[in-house]
């Protein structure tokens, strides 16, 4: 995880990035959303490399993409699976080896119309919502929704599933004690903006524990993230 100008700050690290990658973010016209890119990119290349102890350079990384538009490594001999999402000022990386992952990001206060929570939520998670105050009820649908995100990004199926028949309400429902789908929530600010992340990992059938380690990379001082992860 960082903020979008601690990537940028350094110009070398726009040596990270190949030509496809180059290509890609000049298709971008508006601006933010390009810086915000590029930066999900290069902390990506960085994210990688680390998890083989450098012995893959950043800038050798190279990617593919599924049918539903999921990026994934090309020549994947290290079982490494990873997902992505920026918004704003913030970029993360969800990695894992040998589990897939998927991760979504959103401002927390921001406004939304009624219809959006009609149209994207199940009928489980709209009883939920309908008991709950206003601006708990968009607070509360924006944590549904990025675990959505994030599920879907984890079974690369982005946005071909309709999240109206996904309750993130199921296991629950299903009573499952251990489910096999474990989600991380994630509260931090920056620059006194709220934040909620969801992380999704598949544990596979043999239910193995699952490491999950935070890793900010961020300036030191003014700015920097404050993170508070829930229990997993």
């Amino acid at each position: 995880m960082s903020r979008v100008d601690t990537l940028l700050a350094a110009p070398s690290n726009l040596n990270l990035l190949s030509e496809d990658d180059h290509a890609a973010l000049r298709t971008l016209r508006c601006q933010p959303a390009r810086e915000s890119a590029t930066a999900a990119r290069i902390l990506l290349r960085l994210a990688l490399s680390a998890m083989t102890g450098r012995r893959i350079a950043p800038q050798n990384w190279q990617f593919a993409r599924n049918d539903f538009g999921k990026p994934f490594v090309k020549d994947n001999g290290h079982g490494i699976d990873f997902s992505v999402s920026h918004v704003d000022a913030v970029v993360m990386i969800a990695a894992g080896r040998d589990v897939s992952v998927g991760i979504d990001v959103e401002t927390v206060d921001q406004q939304l119309e009624d219809n959006v929570i009609d149209h994207f939520c199940h009928i489980s998670e709209r009883q939920v919502l309908e008991a709950l105050p206003i601006m708990q009820r968009r607070r509360v649908f924006l944590e549904f929704w990025t675990e959505k995100e994030a599920y879907t990004k984890m079974l690369g199926l982005g946005h071909s599933l309709e999240f109206q028949s996904l309750s993130v309400l199921r296991s629950q429902e299903a009573g499952v004690d251990e489910p096999r789908v474990c989600t991380e929530d994630i509260y931090f600010s920056v620059d006194h903006s709220l934040y909620h992340a969801a992380l999704v990992v598949d544990r596979k059938a043999d239910h193995r524990p699952v490491d999950i380690q935070l890793v900010n990379v961020v300036l030191a001082g003014k700015g920097a993230l404050t993170v508070s992860p829930a229990g997993f």
